[in-house]
């Protein structure tokens, strides 16, 4: 396989991200379709209409983060409201729930509203979410799910692309992730998994148990057990679904590598990017076409942190300090020619809440309630209305 060191700019501008080429890729395959619940059966089951959300929520950015985003970030820690001396008044002006898509971003404003901003790859949909108060965001390539204060899944956006629709009916949500085409939810009423969009996008079927939070990369995906146990399942190429043992706070999943905080607050990754693997821009064969190891796997050694997240060759987290420390591409910010020159997972003095990364850009909400982003501005991606700067 041909090696090269660095990602052309182009495939983001000119195709979004590599994550919008990978989901064409993906789509080619067919056309999205519901996976089929029932009550305790495999897969997932149908929550009551009476059943009530779990605390929290699934922020999944990028492509399947923070969460991530995802987005990102079920069983996470919550953003919470601005810190006491902020303005109490004109509430709708913080975000208390964030995640980003390959050239958007989206959050969630202390009334339960959304906003987004930036510049979809396909019309506008991406940008224009749906009325209604929200409690979690996960964003993938072009598409966003979130769920309601009742815990219903919504989805807007590049839906074709991404595989976001048609959500399944009278599932009520705990947590939920966009991948780059297919989504998956935790169903409060069981605590099972359910997965839906274009088949195959996620090789094998979602593992049988009780979880408390999910999050989907490009073709694989993890989530955390009750019992803050790591399951994860799909392709496997570079070990992104051979999750470490041990007992863990939250999972977070770029495209072909995923972090979980672990009891101890200390960062674990795996997958793509590894120490296993070059860490020189190196171009490796994924199963489907190339990307990049830039040690988007490798975190910092020592480091206490409170939340993870993780982009689409990156991660950061929130430190005890409240400022972020990253790690993979985009640990510079200069002229942004390639991707690992975007800034994306350039450090940032907060004190930050919560936080998601793109493809090459970053978010998070300062405890004051406001934004700040850093990295590429390609499309206004970086820009949020001024009500939230």
């Amino acid at each position: 396989m041909k090696r090269t060191s660095s990602i052309p700019l182009a495939r983001a501008v000119a195709h979004g991200s590599v994550g919008y080429m990978l989901a064409a890729m993906l789509l080619a395959c067919g056309s999205t379709n519901s996976l089929p619940l029932s009550d305790g059966g495999a897969g997932g089951s149908v929550a009551g209409a009476g059943d009530a959300p779990a605390s929290g929520g699934s922020l999944a950015g990028g492509a399947g983060s923070s969460g991530s985003g995802g987005l990102e970030n079920g069983g996470m820690p919550s953003a919470g409201a601005p810190e006491a001396g902020a303005p109490s008044s004109e509430s709708s002006r913080f975000l208390s729930r964030l995640s980003l898509g390959s050239d958007f971003g989206c959050g969630i404003s202390q009334t339960g509203s959304v906003a987004c901003w930036g510049t979809p790859l396909v019309g506008n949909a991406a940008i224009t979410p749906p009325p209604g108060s929200f409690v979690s965001l996960a964003s993938g390539n072009d598409a966003t799910c979130g769920l309601t204060s009742t815990g219903s899944p919504e989805c807007w956006g590049n839906l074709d692309g991404s595989g976001a629709a048609p959500v399944p009916a009278g599932l009520v949500g705990s947590s939920v992730s966009v991948g780059t085409s297919q989504q998956c939810i935790i169903v409060a009423r069981t605590g099972q998994l359910a997965c839906w969009g274009a088949p195959q996008a996620i090789m094998g079927t979602p593992p049988m148990g009780t979880f408390s939070q999910v999050s989907v990369g490009h073709r694989f995906a993890c989530a955390l057990t009750v019992d803050g146990e790591l399951a994860c399942w799909g392709n496997n190429y570079f070990g992104q679904a051979t999750p470490p043992a041990g007992k863990f706070l939250e999972v977070v999943t770029g495209a072909y590598h995923a972090c979980a905080l672990g009891s101890d607050n200390t960062a674990q990754c795996w997958g793509l990017g590894d120490a296993s693997m070059p860490t020189d821009g190196g171009v490796g064969a994924t199963g489907d076409g190339d990307t990049e190891t830039w040690g988007q796997a490798i975190p910092p050694t020592g480091k206490k942190f409170k939340r993870l997240a993780t982009g689409f060759l990156s991660s950061c987290g929130i430190l005890e300090s409240g400022d972020i420390e990253c790690w993979g591409a985009g640990t510079s910010s200069s002229d942004c020619k390639s991707a690992a020159t975007c800034g994306q997972a350039v450090a940032q003095s907060g004190p930050f809440v919560d936080f998601a990364l793109g493809y090459t850009n970053g978010c998070g909400i300062l405890t004051n309630g406001k934004i700040k982003c850093w990295g590429s501005n390609t499309g206004g991606r970086s820009t949020p209305p001024a009500e939230f700067q």
